[in-house]
């Protein structure tokens, strides 16, 4: 990805075209055909939105999954000896495929926390993130204090952090709470005035600050800071300890021998 600005390393780590991507509600796309002999065989099932979750995970323009977490599994799938295929589903679907062996494992940017840890089995964290960073063509916007009866445009996604935080902070002013179908819509409200800001997490809002920020019309993003870093995993079904084990060593092998580095930087 073409760099044209700087994020430290430390946030990110620590931390879409207008045109939609090929990404049905249900929708399957079809991995090259490498399966080996002797290779186990993994459903993961990706959290599906309107338009993708670049730079996390998407659709290419030939309709191969792409992204971040795409590559890590894939070096997963690698070291561990299987053969991933992958899907885009509805994240309630997910949740009750997961728990009968329809997927054995779902990704999207789900944060570690004690209640999904309780339920489900989650591996180690892949990607550090803070929950709340803002989109908006005002430089003065750093918090989520200073939005206070001004729109919003969140992703309408519960499971995610900044969904709870915007709905807490503006339990009383609701109308000023743009529910859209993914975080680039959230970003095409701002980029056409419907919205001050867009709101989501700081793996995905910069991503859309390199994208669109122009001379002419620029953009800017802000992290608030009172809203701690948070780690994001893949979810298993609790009992599948094997599957966890094996995701668990080959992220700190990834980690020690630089390859989570690389693949890091490729997409950040």
């Amino acid at each position: 990805m073409k760099k044209l600005f700087y994020i430290p390393f430390c946030v990110l780590m620590a931390s879409c075209s207008s045109e939609q991507q090929p990404q049905a509600t249900e929708a399957s796309a079809q991995q090259p055909s490498d399966t080996k002999a002797g290779l186990t065989q993994v459903k993961v099932g990706f959290i599906a939105s309107a338009t993708g979750n670049a730079p996390l995970n998407s659709l290419d323009e030939k309709g191969m999954f792409e992204g971040f977490e795409h590559d890590i599994l894939q070096e997963v799938a690698k070291r561990a000896n299987y053969n991933f295929t992958y899907e885009y589903k509805p994240r309630k679907q997910l949740m009750d495929d997961v728990e009968n062996d329809g997927v054995q494992i779902v990704a999207g940017n789900i944060s570690i926390t004690e209640d999904r840890v309780a339920k489900y089995a989650m591996t180690n964290s892949y990607l550090d993130a803070y929950p709340v960073t803002i989109l908006s063509k005002d430089a003065e916007l750093k918090s989520m204090e200073q939005l206070k009866d001004k729109s919003v445009a969140i992703k309408d996604s519960p499971i995610d952090t900044f969904y709870d935080v915007v709905n807490t902070q503006k339990a009383e002013e609701k109308d000023n709470i743009h529910y859209v179908n993914s975080d680039w819509l959230a970003v095409k409200n701002v980029l056409s005035g419907d919205s001050v800001a867009a709101i989501g997490n700081s793996s995905v809002m910069p991503y859309y600050f390199e994208k669109y920020s122009t001379k002419e019309t620029p953009l800017h993003f802000a992290i608030d800071y009172a809203y701690p870093q948070e780690s994001y995993g893949f979810l298993l079904k609790k009992d599948n300890k094997q599957l966890l084990d094996d995701i668990n060593k080959s992220l700190a092998d990834m980690k020690a021998d630089g390859t989570y580095q690389s693949i890091f930087k490729k997409w950040f």
